[in-house]
């Protein structure tokens, strides 16, 4: 029974990878936690929110390439483009964008993540931190933003249910299961 519960699971997440095509902003905002903001800092950063409508194209490679003057969202330089320091970097693992920036002087981290699960809707998560002193002021914030896009045209889940996933009977290959009996599957 584990195994076919681990089976399931790995086929479960196999089908949660966002299929391509065209979506549409739903809603989306970013905020900051202001720590520590002096006079050195510059203006002092205020939330956003976004309004519906913004158009996207998540490809193959699960890039959201934006369409128009959509605002940024998991994009290959989503890390530069959400902080608007040039210098920050970005390696991608597991539908997540883990962020830094190389400069000593003004240390940054943060991480975008992709959310999935639904073929028809998709959600990303976004966190950085800033810990800089500019002039001898602590400039210290941690922005957040949430943004949620739907698909342009909804997929029919019958029609696109996800990667195919195959069972295989451990033992006879024919064989009539009676109530309560424990099959196995590989």
């Amino acid at each position: 029974r584990a195994l076919l519960g681990l089976l399931l699971l790995g086929a479960a997440l196999a089908q949660a990878a966002p299929p391509p095509g065209d979506y549409v902003l739903v809603e989306g905002h970013r905020s900051f936690d202001i720590e520590a903001w002096g006079k050195d800092c510059g203006p002092r950063p205020s939330g956003r929110r976004y309004g519906a409508g913004a158009r996207y194209h998540l490809d193959e490679a699960g890039w959201l390439r934006r369409k128009g003057s959509a605002p940024p969202v998991f994009q290959p330089d989503i890390c530069k483009a959400a902080t608007g320091i040039p210098t920050m970097r970005g390696r991608r693992a597991d539908g997540r964008i883990r962020c830094s920036n190389p400069v000593a002087a003004q240390p940054v981290k943060g991480q975008a993540r992709l959310l999935g699960g639904d073929p028809n809707q998709l959600k990303v998560l976004e966190r950085f931190e800033y810990d800089w002193v500019l002039k001898g002021t602590p400039c210290k914030l941690t922005q957040h933003a949430r943004w949620t896009l739907r698909r342009a045209k909804p997929l029919d889940r019958c029609r696109a249910p996800g990667p195919a996933a195959t069972l295989a009977r451990v033992g006879a290959a024919r064989q009539r299961a009676r109530a309560g009996q424990a099959l196995r599957f590989r």
